[in-house]
């Protein structure tokens, strides 16, 4: 944890949690929507670890009674906006961007020393993050969606459930 609070580290990594859940959902939608192999690995690939950083934050969630197990500590309407995501530009341009940023923000915060596993954590989704931001960027520039602004729905969501 971040030594601040643990309750609001909690809440942290439900947000987390559910955006990455959130967009495991989203790219394994458009798995099947593209004919072109490539593309289609590719796309995998993030889905995985989407799949993989929802699952590591479901992990490091404490349990206390405090808190409301992880998957009912969200807005469900936010996770809901974040799933509706149709476009590789939305997402690259809007969401990933801002949680790239909420991760380096979190991760100002985690002293190693001290929690090394999420300090490991934080490490491994900020490099999956940007590496796909890159390569979505240049998918939606190859295909004509760059620059697609995110909805009103999915900017409230983000401010929901990112810190």
């Amino acid at each position: 944890m971040s030594g601040t609070d643990l309750v609001a580290d909690a809440r942290r990594m439900a947000g987390y949690h559910a955006v990455e859940s959130a967009l495991f959902v989203v790219t394994g939608r458009w798995i099947q929507h593209y004919d072109e192999p490539s593309l289609r690995t590719r796309i995998a690939v993030w889905n995985h670890h989407h799949a993989e950083h929802a699952a590591r934050w479901a992990a490091r969630y404490p349990t206390i009674e405090e808190l409301p197990p992880i998957d009912a500590a969200v807005p469900a309407t936010s996770v809901a906006a974040i799933e509706a995501v149709t476009g590789l530009g939305s997402l690259a341009s809007s969401v990933l961007p801002r949680l790239a940023d909420a991760y380096r923000d979190f991760a100002e915060l985690v002293d190693p020393r001290l929690d090394g596993p999420t300090a490991r954590i934080l490490d491994r989704v900020r490099t999956d993050i940007e590496v796909q931001v890159a390569e979505m960027q240049a998918i939606a520039v190859s295909t004509g969606s760059a620059g697609t602004a995110p909805t009103p729905a999915v900017t409230t969501a983000l401010a929901d459930l990112l810190p």
